[in-house]
């Protein structure tokens, strides 16, 4: 099913003027990485700052294939990430250096407007746009939220949509919070693919040794074009459910958690929809 959404993809794309039929340049790539919690001290040493290492990680990816640090802008739960800890020694001082831009990092749902009204002024046909959100989700009567801890509020899919319709160029929305499945009956807007970390029906796992947003955005094409995207995804996927059946053990027995019971709801199910 994931590789016939693939020949789809390509085949939509490639058949009508949309906003994947450009010659791009890295400098056309837009990045901004939003990060609305953090886990500082946690019951568990494998989940110790695994939000920020998380936004370090796929900020890595990022520069790696030579966007400019110019064109990437993180927003962070606690404004500074715990840098003490050793494992930032592994990503480098451009991800540090974001800390000390001319733009307040705290990830506060006014900051993420004002980002995104700000890069609204650089878009173009020729642009992408990687908007990635990673903070706790839920459902409710209202839909799908993600809690925006800094200022305590609730973003939901109509914000996001609003961010999105801005964007005259490509798409790319990634969202690794639990129950992030159910944007995909939510977000209308962009033209690009969106891509969730878990279903609807359940949350996702990730720790400080790996995640799914990492295993995905390792898999994005080199000079990221569009066109791979998906490919990229169901590589991605298939590694993530191996590694869900590898961590199984570990989870159930010597996972150290208040809240046993909600392990439970574990799905290892990241989904991805194409916008257009």
């Amino acid at each position: 099913m994931i590789r016939l959404l693939s020949l789809l993809f390509i085949l939509y794309f490639v058949s009508c003027t949309s906003a994947i039929d450009h010659e791009r340049t890295l400098n056309d790539h837009y990045v901004l990485i939003y990060s609305g919690t953090e886990c500082r001290y946690p019951l568990d040493p494998i989940d110790k700052n695994v939000f920020s290492l998380e936004a370090a990680y796929t900020y890595n990816e990022f520069r790696k294939r030579g966007v400019p640090a110019d064109n990437i802008f993180i927003l962070y739960s606690n404004k500074l990430p715990d840098f003490k800890d050793s494992a930032f020694k592994q990503i480098g001082k451009s991800f540090i250096s974001e800390f000390n831009s001319d733009y307040s990092n705290m990830a506060t749902v006014s900051n993420l407007i004002k980002l995104e009204r700000a890069l609204d002024d650089k878009f173009n046909a020729k642009s992408v746009f990687h908007l990635v959100m990673n903070a706790h989700g839920r459902i409710d009567s209202a839909g799908f939220y993600m809690h925006s801890e800094v200022d305590n509020r609730f973003l939901r899919a109509d914000l996001i949509n609003d961010i999105l319709e801005d964007n005259r160029g490509f798409t790319h929305l990634y969202v690794g919070s639990c129950y992030s499945g159910q944007l995909l009956k939510e977000i209308s807007e962009g033209e690009g693919i969106l891509v969730t970390g878990a279903n609807d029906k359940g949350s996702c796992w990730l720790d400080r040794e790996n995640s799914f947003g990492r295993m995905y955005f390792s898999n994005l094409p080199i000079d990221l074009n569009p066109l791979n995207y998906v490919s990229g995804f169901e590589r991605a996927k298939v590694a993530y459910e191996k590694w869900g059946e590898e961590r199984h053990h570990f989870i159930h027995n010597n996972y150290k958690t208040k809240r046993k019971g909600e392990l439970g709801t574990l799905v290892w199910d990241p989904q991805l929809k194409v916008m257009k």
